[in-house]
């Protein structure tokens, strides 16, 4: 529900009084978007573009079904394709798991398939999918619908269905750690190791998205740090209780590194980025060019 702006910030750079976020009465500000910065980054597609590499992507007919509708969708991309045409599969978070199960299923025309390159993938599942499944039937959430009914016009009541309705998606449960297609994806890895296509795998290690100042006095400039999320909450919530993709050093914020990382995989490059910045960090987009220039 908050713009993308708002996980695409330079937290290198506190904010200045022209561009800062005002919130509350101008009180407090927010880190600045990227897209304000003096030197905005370029978007991946633009620059695989300025390489003159061929970039296809798709709109799934369902962003939030199942990973095997969206496979099939590959399935007939590919179809669309040159047949002498090799292939790089690109996959952020979840489209890293379409990308892996599109190869572990080996359609006609996976051996054209040269090179897999993930962005913070799952592949081991995610404890906030976990927690979202456990919290989607909980009682408590019923008692508090009652405070926030769905009829009612009022930000909070909005904000209220629109968390129930994602607790309660399909593509959330599949990707609990113990949920069958985690399950079944675990024990295909033997079938995609042995297809011998190397693999990048490209992980985030940063939980902040956005941090929050208070703004000290305006003439001169002057604001001190109050909170930043999703790092902080640390500082509120007891660790044991908090997954790991939200801590500090041990996730991007959606994805855990234990998860994210493949043991058979010999690619796999951490990097203090947040799971959005996975697809603006420019040593990452040198990565992939490097990788795409190799074949």
């Amino acid at each position: 529900m908050l713009p993308f702006d708002f996980v695409l910030t330079d937290f290198d750079r506190p904010p200045n009084r022209l561009i800062s976020t005002p919130l509350l009465q101008w009180k407090i500000c927010s880190s600045a978007p990227l897209r304000l910065q003096p030197s905005p980054p370029t978007p991946l597609w633009e620059v695989m573009a300025g390489e003159k590499f061929n970039l296809l992507a798709w709109s799934q007919r369902d962003s939030c079904g199942l990973i095997a509708q969206a496979v099939e969708e590959l399935y007939q991309v590919m179809k669309l394709l040159p047949p002498k045409d090799e292939v790089v599969l690109l996959g952020h978070s979840r489209g890293g798991l379409i990308a892996r199960r599109f190869l572990q299923d080996r359609p006609i025309g996976w051996e054209r398939v040269k090179r897999v390159i993930l962005l913070g993938s799952p592949n081991r599942g995610s404890q906030i999918a976990a927690l979202a499944k456990v919290l989607s039937d909980a009682w408590f959430l019923d008692l508090l619908e009652r405070f926030f009914p769905k009829s009612s016009s009022l930000f909070l009541s909005r904000a209220f269905a629109h968390v129930r309705a994602y607790l309660k998606i399909v593509a959330i449960a599949e990707l609990a750690p113990d949920s069958p297609f985690m399950t079944e994806m675990v024990q295909g890895e033997k079938r995609e190791y042995e297809s011998r296509i190397p693999y990048i795998n490209l992980i985030g290690t940063c939980t902040t998205f956005i941090r929050f100042y208070r703004i000290v006095q305006r003439e001169p400039w002057q604001i001190a740090p109050i909170l930043s999320l999703l790092d902080g909450l640390e500082t509120l919530v007891p660790r044991a209780f908090l997954p790991l993709e939200v801590r500090q050093g041990r996730g991007d914020g959606q994805v855990n590194l234990e998860s994210a990382c493949l043991p058979w995989v010999q690619s796999n490059h951490l990097f203090a980025v947040n799971h959005a910045q996975l697809l603006t960090d420019g040593r990452i987009q040198r990565q992939i060019l490097q990788a795409l220039r190799e074949i």
